[in-house]
């Protein structure tokens, strides 16, 4: 039996995006369950990811995590601009090559149309093309362009669903063929969660019932809907009987930083700040 691939992963969006990071933690979770015959996973960090996650990931790789500066700006500024004009960022292509990795996984990133390391790009979804307005001219080109260069390099694609497949194939025509879906997919016993029910309610004094929505405070989320839509209940003398909004997330949106103080403001001038916490 051939020995396991060692596959390489980011840390996904750079512990910026709660999601990437939950969605990294399922992935090890599941090649830890079901398919350590097949794969050996590896993460690469920086020294302040490290630091941040180090000792969350550790075990859910055994303890192969490859850990240097070089990675904190690669696939960014100068490192990009090399990997772009020479086609491989060398520096991180040295350390997975160093540490035997068969292959490596890249996500909103570019190491570059000639890297060693034979590479599986991610792409979520195509917002940019879907919601333009959400995307200041300078990120759209980025976006679109990063896109472009890992198709153009001959990339595998994954995809998280078959809509994205097909909006692949639609806006770049010349990736058809080159793309699999890999839908998200979970193992987790809920049991230790959902004993934290009466824990949570009191660390956050929450009432008995509630509406959830456990998504960032960016702006295409839309949370603004919701704003209105209580507002529009206030205005009909319903909103009293309605259970309130919980909100969890990250109020950072580097696209639109103003974005959560905004919203809190408009909460506020329509008088909803009760149901929307």
């Amino acid at each position: 039996m051939p020995p396991p691939l060692r596959a390489a992963f980011p840390l996904l969006g750079r512990g910026g995006w709660t999601g990437g990071y939950v969605y990294l933690k399922n992935t090890l979770g599941l090649i830890n369950s079901r398919l350590t015959a097949e794969i050996e996973p590896w993460v690469f960090l920086s020294p302040e990811e490290e630091r941040k996650f180090g000792a969350e990931l550790q075990p859910l790789v055994g303890g192969r995590v490859i850990v240097d500066p070089a990675i904190s700006v690669s696939g960014r500024g100068p490192s990009l601009a090399r990997a772009i004009v020479t086609g491989r960022d060398a520096a991180l292509e040295r350390l997975l090559l160093a540490a035997g990795i068969d292959v490596a996984f890249e996500s909103a990133s570019f190491y570059g149309a000639r890297f060693a390391v034979p590479t599986i790009s991610w792409i979520p979804d195509f917002q940019h093309r879907h919601m333009p307005e959400m995307f200041g001219r300078l990120n759209w080109w980025r976006r679109d362009l990063g896109f472009r260069m890992q198709i153009r390099s001959g990339r595998a694609v994954m995809l998280s669903s078959r809509t994205a497949l097909a909006d692949l194939e639609r806006f770049y025509p010349e990736a058809r063929g080159r793309g699999q879906v890999v839908r998200f997919a979970i193992d987790v016993d809920p049991a230790p969660y959902l004993g934290r029910g009466e824990e949570m309610r009191a660390t956050y004094a929450l009432p008995e019932r509630y509406f959830f929505m456990p998504n960032q405070f960016w702006r295409h989320k839309n949370h603004s809907v919701i704003v209105e839509a209580l507002g529009v209940l206030r205005a009909a003398g319903r909103l009293a009987a309605l259970p309130p909004v919980i909100l969890t997330g990250q109020p950072k949106d580097a696209r639109n930083p103003a974005h959560f103080e905004n919203l809190m403001a408009r909460a506020t001038v329509l008088g909803v700040n009760s149901h929307f916490r």
